[in-house]
């Protein structure tokens, strides 16, 4: 699965297959949501949860590290080994 191929998927398909395939990171918080950091083969998936309804507002694919910088205090990528 490449990140373009995933990004073109529906919200309820990208939700689907993170739960099966991603690795979870992390969490943090917003104001109006959650986010969950996931990584899935090549890149990393972000779920946006709307907080009280816990729905999914967005997924979101990203390959930069930059995107990164929010997880930086949560997260060790070190083991994450491509497969």
């Amino acid at each position: 699965m490449t990140l373009d191929d995933f990004l073109i998927q529906p919200l309820d398909w990208r939700a689907h297959f993170v739960s099966l395939e991603g690795i979870y990171l992390a969490t943090r918080s917003g104001c109006k949501f959650d986010f969950n950091l996931y990584y899935v083969t090549d890149f990393f998936v972000e779920v946006w949860y709307a907080k009280g309804s816990h729905e999914v507002g967005l997924i979101r694919g990203f390959t930069d590290i930059a995107c990164l910088t929010t997880y930086l205090d949560e997260i060790n990528i070190t083991d994450i080994q491509k497969q």
